[in-house]
């Protein structure tokens, strides 16, 4: 129950909360799963110094006030309902819960998260973005919101696999293929080193920056694809009938391929 409870602490950004449930627990009954939350979470507490918290309709966002004012904060805020609305219209998807939000600086989001060095943001039950534009909420922080929501969202559906969380979470933030990408993709399905879209289901964020490139690239293409060859099909229709996601994989491998 302690675990739970933490657990539902950590998701509602109350960290301090959570760290506290958590070490009782384990006080209790060790549990190696309860151990490496709590590690996480005392990780991201030391890295979450000078925030502040704003609460709206559907998001809880926490900012460090190096990176924004509280009024460019308010703003971003209602930036991220209206991303949300947005991509909640495209992908059909419904999120109950209120989603905890942080925009903190690049330093703190590699310290809190243990990304690799090319991330610039991560959901994982929480969004969290690394905010590299002075001032805090330019276009390519709603960029980076948008990406984490639409991996937000696609969670509140069920399991999806990698390439198809990353490709729309591409699309759908205002991501296009430029044209050496997609020759690197082809250049690498000729040769027979790019992995078939339902092999690319492994955790991405510990990939290589050469790697990571090639599979987010991969999976951009592949989506839009999808838009292309299956739009009368439709997102929100393969949302709803997972049972015909391999097939269109398939599909979408011999494009690529061919």
């Amino acid at each position: 129950m302690l675990g739970l409870a933490g657990l539902a602490a950590w998701r509602a950004n109350r960290t301090v909360q959570a760290i506290g449930y958590w070490k009782n627990a384990q006080a209790i009954q060790p549990d190696a799963a309860v151990a490496a939350l709590l590690a996480k979470a005392e990780r991201e507490a030391a890295a979450d110094q000078g925030t502040q918290a704003l609460e709206s309709t559907r998001f809880s966002l926490r900012f460090e006030t190096l990176v924004m004012s509280t009024d460019v904060a308010r703003g971003l805020s209602g930036v991220l309902e209206q991303e949300l609305s947005r991509i909640s219209l495209d992908l059909g998807c419904q999120t109950a819960e209120r989603l905890s939000a942080t925009a903190q600086s690049r330093e703190a989001y590699l310290k809190a998260t243990g990304a690799a060095e090319w991330s610039g943001g991560q959901f994982d039950g929480r969004i969290r973005v690394a905010v590299i534009e002075d001032g805090g909420a330019g276009a390519e922080t709603r960029k980076r919101f948008a990406h984490e929501l639409v991996h937000a969202c696609l969670a509140g559906t069920g399991r999806w696999p990698a390439w198809l969380h990353e490709g729309l979470a591409q699309r759908l933030s205002g991501e296009i293929l430029t044209p050496e990408a997609r020759a690197e993709v082809r250049a690498a399905a000729i040769n027979g080193t790019l992995p078939r879209l339902n092999q690319m289901n492994q955790n991405w964020s510990l990939l290589s920056a050469d790697h990571a490139r090639l599979a987010y690239s991969s999976a951009l293409y592949a989506v839009e694809l999808f838009y292309l060859h299956h739009k009368e099909f439709g997102i929100r229709t393969l949302i709803r009938n997972p049972e015909f996601l391999d097939r269109i994989a398939n599909d979408l491998d011999q494009r690529i391929r061919n």
